[in-house]
């Protein structure tokens, strides 16, 4: 009698190796072949694997696609900061919301990041406020 040793609907993954990821948007494990790569020359054996699988990649390019054709035309401010995208040398992104895949507004790059780390959740901001408030040196 074989011993299994994982159930058969799991993949196993050998993390010590580093060739199988979690993709943190389905969750699901693959081989490193299901992301993009990116080599450093000065660093021969080091490897980048892409925040998400080809896959995930692949639906979110079109989603923006989608979201760039049906969005209002650009302003010339960030809709979060009211800072102007020329006068600052700022770089205009698309913001949306991946849950309900729908255009929110045109920001600068600070902005679309800042809010993306933060999970877009509310509750964790309004944290980094007091955070900033408590600390402020002014």
């Amino acid at each position: 009698m074989q011993l299994s040793l994982f159930p058969e609907d799991s993949k196993p993954v050998n993390a010590t190796s580093g060739e199988y990821h979690e993709c943190p948007h389905c969750k699901e494990f693959k081989h490193e072949s299901h992301y993009h790569t990116q080599h450093r020359i000065s660093k021969p054996n080091w490897l980048k694997v892409s925040e998400g699988c080809k896959t995930c990649y692949a639906e979110s390019s079109r989603l923006k696609y989608q979201l760039h054709k049906e969005a209002p035309p650009k302003t010339d401010y960030c809709e979060c900061c009211h800072r102007n995208f020329q006068e600052h040398g700022l770089r205009i992104e698309l913001d949306h919301c991946h849950t309900k895949r729908v255009f929110n507004g045109w920001l600068c790059a600070q902005c679309n990041g800042g809010l993306g780390r933060f999970e877009d959740n509310i509750e964790r901001l309004e944290k980094a406020i007091a955070y900033l408030r408590i600390h402020d040196e002014s």
